[in-house]
C-alpha cells in the first residue's frame, strides 16, 4: 500500500520479500489509473492503464502484455479517448511487428522492416531475430 498526497494516488497490492507479487492496483483521485500484474517484482501478466482525466473511468489506453518484465505477445495502444490507435507484438521483449490503425479502426500501416522499427523504436528491436 502506498499513497502520495500531492496526486492522491493509492497503489495497493502485495509484496513477497520486498518485491511485488500478485495484483497491483493504482488510483488517482479515486478513479483507477493501473490495474497490473506482478510475479517477484517483475511485470507478468497483463498491465492495463486507464484515462483517469475522462469523465467516464473505464478509457482504456494502454493493454500490454509482460513476461518476466518484458513486453511479450500483442500490446495494444489507445487515444486518450479510448480509440483503438496501435498494436506492437513482441517476442521475449523483442519488437517483431508494429501496426497503425486509423479512426474508423482500420489499418493504416503495418510493418516487420527491421530497418524501421530500429527506426521507430531502437531499444525494442533485437538483433537477432
Amino acid at each position: 500500500y502506498q499513497y502520495v498526497p500531492e496526486t492522491e494516488l493509492i497503489a495497493k497490492g502485495k509484496q513477497r520479500k520486498w518485491k511485488f507479487h500478485g495484483h497491483l492496483i493504482t488510483t488517482v483521485k479515486g478513479k483507477l489509473a493501473m490495474d497490473q500484474m506482478y510475479s517477484d517484482g517483475w511485470l507478468h501478466g497483463p498491465s492495463i492503464t486507464y484515462n483517469v482525466h475522462s469523465k467516464n473511468e473505464k478509457v482504456l489506453l494502454s493493454y500490454i502484455n509482460y513476461k518476466m518484465g518484458k513486453p511479450h505477445g500483442e500490446c495494444i495502444y489507445y487515444t486518450e479517448r479510448g480509440v483503438l490507435d496501435s498494436k506492437l507484438f513482441f517476442e521475449n521483449g523483442c519488437l517483431i511487428k508494429t501496426q497503425s490503425f486509423d479512426a474508423s479502426g482500420k489499418i493504416k500501416e503495418e510493418t516487420t522492416d527491421k530497418t524501421l522499427l530500429k527506426h521507430r523504436y531502437r531499444e525494442n528491436v533485437c538483433d537477432d531475430r
